[in-house]
């Protein structure tokens, strides 16, 4: 009998804690066998080995992927030093072991303390990344790895902060706060090249994605214990901390007509009054310049749409809906 196909009622985000041996999409199928099929999203995949937070998107919640992408995500992750394997981490084959000699604490904390800040990284063969339409990874399994030009495919992350949780031997402990498209397997074999040996990452657990902590994150038994109303395991959008302004539109008026298509138009002072920057903290900022972009609410707070704002001549701001969330 084939899988019921429903349209998803759903409409908002959903943190999952991701246990070690699963894919993301494993969670995405696990969820769609419960409940039909789903417009669903993921924010950000982890490795089979990884565990942590994976937030999940629901109906049109998933227009704010690429804005909950970009924000930092949190690791704490171990890296076993003199051994390296295929694919950067412990579920690969490993291709070489060495002794690593002794491991000196001062000696890890000033090589995280040098690779901290704004830098180059290539990602590794065994990645998500596309190259022609393919993931990396599947060029890595079909031996073809000398097909891909990996110095292209290199991007710019910042790594604000890694630090050194604990040394037991040849094992480290960090924790990172990184931007989007930062790779820990290449984070840790730069830490173990600063050291003079090679690495590779023994646990990886990611202990916050999109402003959502793993602590907070729902496992997939507690969600299976609550599938009857899994409704309310959905954070709506107006809950979900994003770094962007939050306008609120009062004006049942300005709301319908933004969504015909029609331009609102507020001097300065009075748009700085209707918007407020919710930071990672949960705390609120006035926000006194003309951002570009918004998540527009109703006068109840519920979420309307991305809008973009600009400066029309010395004294007036321009509002538009981008695209709709409701």
């Amino acid at each position: 009998m084939g899988r019921k196909n429903v349209p998803s009622p759903f409409c908002g985000m959903l943190a999952i804690y991701k246990p070690r041996g699963m894919i993301s999409k494993d969670v995405s199928r696990y969820l769609e066998k419960k409940l039909g099929r789903l417009k669903m999203g993921h924010v950000g995949t982890l490795d089979p080995m990884a565990e942590g937070v994976l937030p999940l998107l629901f109906g049109k919640a998933t227009r704010l992927q690429d804005y909950l992408l970009g924000m930092t995500k949190e690791y704490e992750f171990d890296v076993e030093f003199g051994r390296h394997t295929d694919t950067n981490d412990d579920d690969g084959q490993t291709l070489e072991s060495i002794d690593p000699g002794i491991i000196e604490r001062m000696a890890v904390e000033l090589a995280a303390s040098e690779l901290t800040g704004e830098r180059v990284q290539i990602p590794p063969i065994y990645s998500a990344v596309k190259y022609r339409g393919k993931p990396l990874y599947e060029y890595a399994r079909s031996g073809k790895t000398t097909e891909v030009p990996l110095h292209d495919l290199e991007r710019r992350v910042v790594i604000y902060s890694l630090k050194v949780v604990n040394l037991e031997g040849k094992i480290a402990t960090f924790k990172a706060r990184v931007s989007k498209g930062t790779y820990i397997r290449v984070l840790a074999l730069e830490i173990a090249e600063k050291l003079g040996t090679i690495g590779v990452v023994t646990r990886l657990f990611r202990s916050e994605s999109a402003g959502v902590l793993a602590k907070d994150a729902f496992t997939l038994d507690q969600v299976a214990d609550k599938i009857g109303v899994f409704g309310n395991l959905v954070a709506p959008i107006e809950s979900i901390t994003i770094d962007m302004p939050k306008m609120h539109i009062k004006s049942t008026t300005h709301i319908d007509s933004l969504f015909h298509g029609k331009t609102l138009e507020l001097d300065i002072e009075a748009f700085n009054k209707s918007i407020h920057l919710q930071n990672n903290l949960g705390k609120s900022e006035s926000v006194f310049k003309v951002a570009t972009e918004l998540l527009l609410l109703d006068q109840f707070g519920k979420a309307l749409g991305l809008g973009v704002a600009r400066i029309k001549g010395s004294n007036q701001v321009v509002v538009d809906l981008k695209r709709g969330l409701v």
